[in-house]
């Protein structure tokens, strides 16, 4: 019981300290994709909408559909 209570609180302390993050060195970091494109207008510039693309750049590979492959195979 007590180390499930424990583990609640410390889950709870992380999420609320994520939320409260609003700024990283003087930038401040959107919580969404459309609050990112939103900072870019703003700011007239476009430096999360490249950010988002250079990870999903990477994360596409992933998401490749392969046939004739079952998943025991891709693993």
């Amino acid at each position: 019981k007590s180390v499930l209570r424990r583990r609640n609180r410390t889950v709870s302390k992380v999420k609320s300290k994520h939320w409260r993050t609003t700024h990283k060195c003087g930038i401040r970091v959107p919580k969404s994709v459309s609050e990112a494109l939103q900072l870019d207008q703003i700011n007239g510039n476009t430096t999360w909408q490249d950010a988002i693309n250079k990870e999903m750049s990477k994360a596409k590979i992933s998401w490749e559909i392969q046939d004739g492959i079952d998943p025991a195979e891709a693993r």
